[in-house]
């Protein structure tokens, strides 16, 4: 908690991000496996807070050139706009269609704009806690992409093959995101009255 109170605002809202996604991978666990209903409802209203409104904001404040901060906002419409769309035509419970593949792809652009822009800076670069956020949310979800991108057709088709992908594949970006995440908020600690 020490080191909570001596983040900046970007830093704060990355630890919030972790605090959300963990609190939603508890209760979407519980509700799988304890009450044996169905968790997609959850995950969906998730992304579009943490995955989406979250990291978007994290993501403009990482961006100090107005124009690439112009991007974001409107970007984050869209995205909320398809999320929409998808549950006034299919209802919550639709598995990671068109909105999921708009997020994560919107979310690696912004990312990699801020990657481009830190780069330009003169800190080292892998000492800019900044840059180690960038690379850990890309990884996750350029990895991440091709496989919500086949969800429903294996959902509907290779159901089995699904569930034996989801778990190593999900999992191991987890633990690479995680931990670069604790990275970035060490980072940011250690930097405290400087401009990360």
């Amino acid at each position: 908690m020490y080191y909570f109170k001596r983040l900046s605002l970007p830093f704060s809202l990355i630890w919030l991000q972790v605090v959300l996604a963990l609190a939603a991978e508890i209760t979407g666990y519980y509700i799988s496996i304890s009450l044996h209903r169905y968790n997609t409802w959850l995950f969906n209203c998730y992304t579009l807070v943490g995955e989406v409104w979250l990291l978007a904001l994290i993501g403009y404040l990482f961006l100090r050139q107005s124009s690439a901060r112009r991007i974001v906002m409107p970007g984050v419409l869209i995205v909320t706009g398809i999320w929409q769309y998808g549950i006034y035509t299919r209802g919550l419970n639709l598995q990671y269609g068109p909105f999921i593949l708009a997020a994560f792809t919107f979310n690696i652009i912004v990312y990699l704009l801020i990657l481009f822009f830190h780069s330009l800076r003169g800190t080292p670069f892998l000492q800019n806690a900044a840059v180690w956020y960038a690379l850990s949310v890309i990884i996750f979800f350029a990895g991440a992409l091709p496989y919500y991108g086949a969800f429903n057709y294996m959902r509907e088709q290779h159901p089995e093959l699904l569930k034996s992908l989801f778990g190593p594949i999900i999992w191991t970006l987890n633990f690479i995101r995680y931990p670069m995440a604790a990275i970035v908020l060490y980072l940011a600690s250690k930097r405290v009255g400087e401009d990360a």
